[in-house]
């Protein structure tokens, strides 16, 4: 996968992603943060998207791709992920 900064992405356990660039070291060329229950960290992935520690693979990039659609029991449009 090639992470584009302008697409949006989340973690594979779904937590919300903020990409700031695509342009760093060799080794961890992504940097973001990922939301926490106590805030956002900082957090940088290989090129790929994977996270680099193999513990943590459920912090890899997946990107989100929505489709829109109207919520039967709301007042408003919702989003649903559709990966």
């Amino acid at each position: 996968m090639v992470v584009d900064i302008h697409n949006r992405y989340e973690t594979k356990d779904g937590r919300r992603v903020r990409i700031y660039a695509t342009d760093g070291s060799e080794d961890h060329p992504i940097h973001g943060a990922v939301e926490e229950i106590e805030g956002w960290r900082p957090v940088s992935w290989e090129s790929d998207g994977s996270y680099f520690w193999e513990q943590l693979k459920e912090y890899d990039l997946v990107e989100i791709t929505e489709t829109y659609r109207l919520a039967p029991d709301s007042a408003g449009p919702c989003w649903k992920s559709t990966i």
